[in-house]
């Protein structure tokens, strides 16, 4: 691989760990939808308070209401036996009795317009909640889809890499083989000058041509069947 190939992959590798370090908008998205829905768990539950306070009050304001009739009956009782003074007694608490009626209207009222706003809250939130899944789902599949586009980029720039070395690899081979193709033929050549140089060499060294070599091996021939002796 070559010094551009080289710098390339750094690049490509530091590229590579930025990325890992951003942050995965599929995790945020599911904190947020349950953070969400951790909300709409506890406005449910709040609506659900209010319900059983107002209903709470509602019980001890028919209680008051009936202790407010019983207090002015009883006083009528009493001004009928010329007992005033515990018939001004008797009014007195039912006149504290009816404040307190008024205050515990005035509650439940505002507990009517608590529980109205926990239910807008509420339907707010199942609303954001249905939009988050959607977007969730949504997100996490476009996410995912370009991880694995991202990979496949990375794997497709990768074998291309891989092809250009390996094309480099193979037209360095055939070079080398070519070289050496060329060495074999020129020692070849080589080797066979040298044998017959030598043997010309061996002809001259010993001072003698082929004429008279076989001119003196015709005599020794003759030599042989005239006497029977061995050539000296």
């Amino acid at each position: 691989m070559g010094s551009l190939g080289k710098l390339s992959s750094m690049v490509k590798m530091r590229f590579s760990r930025m990325v890992d370090k951003l942050e995965d908008p599929r995790d945020s998205l599911e904190y947020s939808f349950e953070k969400q829905r951790e909300l709409l768990i506890q406005t449910k539950r709040s609506i659900a308070e209010v319900i059983t306070s107002k209903k709470r009050l509602e019980m001890q304001l028919h209680r008051l209401e009936i202790s407010s009739k019983e207090y002015e009956e009883k006083a009528k009782k009493l001004v009928a036996e010329d007992r005033d003074e515990l018939a001004e007694s008797m009014l007195e608490r039912k006149h504290e009795t009816l404040a307190q009626i008024e205050n515990m209207k005035q509650r439940i009222e505002e507990l009517d317009v608590d529980k109205e706003h926990l239910m807008g809250a509420e339907a707010k939130l199942t609303n954001n909640l249905e939009f988050l899944r959607v977007q969730k789902e949504v997100i996490k599949a476009q996410y995912t889809a370009a991880q694995a586009h991202a990979k496949i980029g990375e794997v497709a720039t990768g074998l291309s890499d891989d092809s250009n070395d390996i094309g480099n690899v193979i037209e360095r081979a055939r070079e080398r083989t070519d070289e050496l193709k060329a060495k074999s033929s020129a020692i070849e050549e080589l080797v066979e000058r040298n044998v017959v140089t030598d043997h010309l060499n061996a002809k001259t060294a010993i001072g003698i041509g082929n004429d008279e070599i076989s001119s003196k091996a015709k005599e020794d021939l003759l030599r042989i069947k005239k006497t029977g002796q061995d050539i000296i």
